[in-house]
């Protein structure tokens, strides 16, 4: 063979193997356009809950930091599937879902320092985006929660911009509708002066964006009413606020109730700021006259792990009753009637003269074993102002190093 056979045969077997490559570039505008990416995000697979029952409004949940992380979980564990976690460490992953979507943003923590978490997160502006796309779809939601621990660097620093990137994420795939609202908790006041000052901040930048609904746990409430262990403690309290908010939602859902509680006055109530919502089983053989319901419902508000506020001041507000088919046989309607006028009554009456109140009503009919169940939501409530003021007091908070919002509220100097 000639060397020029050689380098013939030499050249040939360099060819790349596979299509021709193409004569000219790609249609480059219509690949990198922005409607093409719209359309991208569109198409992206929807996820759907793991819920055996419907439920009135598609929630997307996303957890900050390791208090949030853990009220996420307790979602996630109920069925829901539109939910991710967002830290600064993975440390803190320990104890999630292994299929949940997460992002660790790798900073080994926050160490308290909210303005830390602010920089981390906006220099990591297209990962987040990325998350919330893996954990909550492409189709619409009807409300975002974002949950968080006020006191931490990470859940502080990071909650009230994630709303903000929440909104438009949802202005992107459901339009008009950018209904965000958080589950937050605030420390108990031996938790230190830095951790009492950035619950004051993390809460008053929250008001400030409006969140709603924004369901408020006292972690000093907590400790009170529960005796578990320090490592139940707190996945107990988790719990129970995302099952009472899932009771509601199921409830309003439901069109067999002989008083139905429908969507639409569900999404009024989310749409009303601060909640308090609490939940009783009442033992129909100790209901000796209606007052006894009353008075339960009383204990009930008074004596649940979200914070303290004034519920006079409260303006909208919801109780729904599901008994077992014997009690609505036995017992008549004014026993529950009762219920509603106690809630009917304090709604509003903490102001001089009585605002417009709206209370909506449900009765449903539970199992053979449902006795009377009692659960309310409470709605447009103020903030706790004595949960806030204790706080401020530790954290040595100030007119001049507090948010005038707040600072307004609580009468600091």
């Amino acid at each position: 063979m000639s060397d020029f056979s050689k380098s013939l045969n030499a050249a040939e077997q360099l060819k790349p193997s596979g299509p021709p490559m193409p004569s000219r570039p790609g249609n480059i505008a219509l690949t990198t356009s922005v409607a093409q990416s719209k359309q991208a995000i569109k198409q992206v697979a929807p996820i759907e809950d793991e819920l055996s029952y419907p439920v009135a409004a598609r929630i997307g949940v996303l957890g900050c930091g390791q208090a949030g992380g853990r009220i996420a979980q307790a979602f996630w564990a109920l069925g829901y599937r539109r939910v991710g976690v967002l830290n600064t460490t993975v440390n803190d992953f320990d104890g999630l879902d292994a299929e949940m979507p997460k992002l660790s943003l790798d900073v080994g923590g926050a160490s308290k320092d909210m303005k830390l978490a602010k920089q981390v997160l906006a220099s990591r502006d297209a990962d987040v985006r990325d998350l919330l796309f893996r954990a909550w779809g492409s189709g619409p939601l009807d409300c975002i929660l974002i949950c968080a621990g006020l006191g931490g660097g990470t859940g502080g620093g990071m909650s009230s911009s994630l709303v903000a990137l929440a909104r438009k994420h949802m202005a992107q795939t459901a339009g008009e509708n950018t209904r965000v609202g958080a589950i937050v908790s605030l420390p108990q006041p031996g938790e230190g002066q830095l951790t009492c000052r950035n619950a004051i901040q993390a809460f008053s930048e929250l008001m400030a964006a409006k969140v709603s609904p924004l369901i408020v746990i006292d972690n000093a409430r907590v400790k009170n009413i529960y005796s578990s262990s320090m490592a139940d403690l707190y996945p107990k309290a988790n719990s129970v606020v995302a099952e009472l908010f899932n009771v509601f939602n199921y409830y309003a859902a439901n069109r067999k109730g002989l008083v139905t509680f429908d969507q639409s006055e569900f999404f009024q109530l989310l749409d009303s700021g601060i909640h308090v919502m609490g939940s009783a089983y009442i033992d129909p053989k100790k209901v000796s006259s209606p007052a006894d319901v009353r008075s339960v419902i009383r204990d009930e508000l008074a004596n649940n792990v979200l914070s303290a506020c004034d519920l006079r001041r409260g303006k909208k507000g919801v109780c729904v009753f599901a008994t077992s088919p014997e009690v609505q046989q036995t017992f008549s309607d004014d026993y529950l009637m009762s219920g509603f006028e106690q809630l009917d009554q304090l709604l509003g009456s903490g102001y001089p003269e009585k605002p417009a109140t709206v209370l909506h009503r449900g009765i449903y009919t539970g199992d053979d074993d449902s006795g009377i169940q009692c659960y309310t939501l409470i709605g447009d409530l103020e903030p706790p102002r004595e949960t806030l003021s204790k706080l401020a007091r530790v954290g040595s908070v100030t007119a001049a190093n507090a948010a005038s919002n707040i600072a307004s509220f609580l009468g600091v100097d």
